[in-house]
């Protein structure tokens, strides 16, 4: 973007241009898709900002974004983009420029989900709600960490196989050799199939492993 104007320079007058540097993508900020009950058990005493019910502005905005996410898909509802059905819901992350859907129905029969994408060892992992889901590097100082989840355990509780610690749900280290370590979270963001695949039209698709 330029920007132009004149300039005084003892008795004479300049024009004047300086050239801004906009970027061409903006910054992702950190987000998490998770269910009010699960940021509520990590964030006891944290607080919840709600609307002004009196304004009717706001009501009317409300009403209206019910009913439009209501609406049926303005697409054939048979159409398929892949694989997948248009309206399933992933949950999809990207490292290092790839990009990767896994859907929410394969993270119900399997989880944690080892993977790697981009180049990145990561772990996908879902709470028992079956509604959250967050991923994280798999790796701490260098070393690749496998991990299972514990039998029985509500919330979820992750064990790597190369130390026995045990991880909680926000990835980190509640005991254990690595107690007090922390898994590097990645950003997932939780959607349509259609509109990830939008975004995203050269992503891939984890395909659940039998078994």
């Amino acid at each position: 973007m330029l920007i132009g104007g004149l300039c005084r320079i003892n008795t004479r007058v300049a024009p004047f241009v300086i050239y801004l540097t906009i970027p061409q993508q903006l910054k992702l900020v950190p987000g998490d898709m998770i269910t009010f009950a699960v940021w509520k058990g990590e964030n006891p005493s944290g607080r919840v900002l709600l609307p002004d019910t009196r304004d009717q502005k706001w009501k009317e905005f409300a009403d209206e974004f019910e009913k439009d996410a209501a609406a049926p898909s303005p697409s054939p509802p048979e159409e398929k983009n892949g694989q997948l059905a248009r309206k399933e819901l992933i949950a999809g992350l990207t490292a290092n420029g790839v990009a990767k859907a896994y859907p929410l129905s394969a993270l119900e029969q399997q989880s944690p989900i080892i993977d790697s994408v981009g180049g990145v060892q990561l772990v996908v992992v879902m709470e028992d709600d079956k509604k959250s889901v967050r991923a994280f590097e798999a790796t701490i100082d260098g070393q690749h960490l496998e991990f299972y989840t514990k039998p029985d355990a509500k919330p979820v509780r992750l064990v790597d196989q190369e130390t026995g610690s045990e991880w909680n749900f926000s990835g980190r280290c509640i005991s254990g050799p690595m107690t007090g370590r922390q898994l590097k979270r990645m950003n997932v963001l939780t959607e349509y199939w259609f509109d990830w695949k939008y975004h995203h039209p050269s992503t891939a698709i984890y395909n659940l492993q039998p078994g």
